[in-house]
């Protein structure tokens, strides 16, 4: 049974445009992102969850485009959204940078943190908890922990179709997880 909370989100839009970065347009994009973070901070004040969220999605847009000070970017982003209800993605932020930047143990340590945070406010089946555990099993590929990787992945995919169904972005991001790290 797909998860109550994402309904009909999970559905793709055929009438939905692509954003400019996910045609990988990183330049326009960021643009974008961090004017978005001016006017928040301008209209609601730096500390505002909007603010904040314009934040964090000015920093995954660095990291996603491979921005050479994304770790320390993310580790700043970690420090200002702490307490937030954007903390844990901005974990997860770390954990992507880190990968990215070969540092798998850091990144291995923060994704297990930030999972067991996850977990107990989500709960292990929602779709940012899987998403988290899948960013952790590419951590233990990248790391060359294969073996255990796959085992993670696996198990992580059948419970993304259990609980969201086969169709649904999140589980199309858990199954290419898991066709990486099988491959």
């Amino acid at each position: 049974m797909p998860h109550r909370a994402w309904g009909t989100a999970l559905t793709p839009d055929p009438a939905r445009r692509p954003h400019p970065g996910e045609q990988g347009r990183w330049i326009e994009t960021d643009a974008l992102a961090r004017e978005a973070v001016r006017l928040g901070q301008s209209a609601l004040g730096a500390g505002h969850d909007v603010t904040r969220g314009a934040l964090l999605a000015s920093a995954w847009l660095k990291v996603k485009s491979g921005n050479a000070h994304a770790d320390t970017l993310a580790r700043a982003v970690v420090m200002a959204l702490d307490g937030s209800t954007h903390a844990a993605s901005a974990r997860n932020l770390l954990v992507t940078a880190l990968r990215k930047n070969g540092q798998y143990e850091e990144a291995e340590r923060v994704a297990r943190e930030t999972l067991v945070m996850r977990e107990e406010q989500l709960g292990p089946e929602y779709p940012h908890t899987l998403l988290l555990r899948s960013d952790l099993a590419l951590t233990l590929y990248a790391a060359g922990r294969t073996t255990e990787a796959l085992a993670l992945a696996e198990e992580n995919l059948a419970a993304g179709e259990r609980a969201l169904g086969p169709h649904a972005p999140c589980t199309a991001r858990l199954r290419k997880a898991h066709e990486t790290i099988a491959a």
